[in-house]
């Protein structure tokens, strides 16, 4: 990465120094950018900060008790804040609806694990060897002279299972488990966290995953699998888009499968795919290609275009990314 990190210690110093502090994670929350941002809020409330955390949409029902208390929908926000940090997001496209706010704060601050090649705030801290924001939110908290007590701990917590698939996938490193370890001696129930977010889904959710995979379609033979969720899908299970959470990484635990494709039709000519690799491909690469981006193993991007038009730009680019593996191997 070419864009040079500001410090936690620096970052801390423009914390320290504000009044009201926004914090800002993408839109369509997963576990580690609710868990981070909700962790973040709490520690800086320890602090006696005015924090909050605005949203643009509604958690996922799995996951809205990771931030209940804490957020404010921006609507309700009426005036720019001293200090905005976005967390796990460091490309405003993620935020739309609250672009505006955070450019407007007096100081922004962004701090996330994904590849990005130059900084959207004054102060920027991206590491994409971290296994989620929330180890960088960790980190931060911890140079704030904050206590973790058992609340902040399970977010934390929930920030890292969720990034690494509960601590499978080849993101996951000894400081992951460091981390987790310490959140674990606070004394929070990381068995509540299991049940909330993987034992809590609506009978809506099931049938839309089954619908999903049984629809399923292989290619390269049997090293790329592609599912489709559309409008159809969602109007006949009684499911909602972040329903689908959970399906790509069930098609890439099929035996066999290197890359697994998941496209998700939104309203109008949107499709939204998400992209996973189990061990060598880079589907980073084939989201670049179409203004995306993420992690060598876990990408997505948003391609302007009809579902069938969308389903074989990305099945050429994820068939040529797989030949050229048997090629080489």
């Amino acid at each position: 990465m070419n864009m040079k990190n500001d410090t936690f210690g620096e970052i801390a110093g423009e914390i320290r120094a504000a009044g009201s502090i926004l914090i800002i994670p993408h839109e369509h929350m997963d576990g580690d950018a609710a868990g981070s941002a909700a962790a973040l809020c709490l520690g800086l409330r320890k602090l006696g900060k005015q924090a909050q955390v605005v949203l643009e949409d509604r958690p996922p029902e799995n996951l809205a008790f990771l931030t209940k208390g804490l957020c404010v929908p921006v609507s309700k926000v009426k005036e720019a804040p001293s200090l905005a940090i976005c967390v796990d997001c460091s490309d405003l496209h993620r935020f739309p609806k609250r672009e505006k706010l955070f450019c407007g704060a007096g100081k922004t601050i962004c701090l996330d694990h994904h590849k990005a090649e130059q900084g959207i705030a004054d102060l920027n801290h991206i590491d994409d060897t971290a296994a989620a924001s929330a180890e960088l939110v960790y980190f931060l908290l911890r140079e704030l002279d904050v206590a973790f007590d058992e609340a902040m701990a399970l977010r934390i917590y929930a920030g890292l299972a969720t990034d690494t698939g509960n601590f499978l996938y080849s993101n996951t490193t000894a400081q992951t488990h460091e981390i987790a370890a310490a959140m674990m001696r606070t004394g929070m129930d990381s068995n509540e966290v299991n049940v909330m977010i993987y034992e809590s889904e609506s009978f809506a959710k099931m049938r839309l995953h089954a619908a999903v995979l049984a629809k399923a379609e292989c290619f390269a033979g049997g090293m790329g699998i592609m599912g489709i969720v559309s409008q159809e899908d969602l109007a006949s299970t009684g499911a909602r888009m972040e329903d689908t959470e959970g399906i790509v990484a069930a098609l890439r635990s099929i035996r066999g499968v290197e890359i697994a494709v998941l496209l998700k039709e939104q309203q109008g000519k949107v499709i939204k795919a998400s992209l996973r690799a189990k061990t060598f491909a880079d589907v980073q690469k084939i989201c670049a290609a179409n203004h995306g981006g993420g992690h060598v193993r876990a990408s997505g991007c948003t391609i302007y275009d009809t579902l069938p038009n969308a389903r074989r730009l990305l099945l050429a680019a994820c068939e040529k990314e797989l030949q050229g593996y048997e090629r080489n191997h």
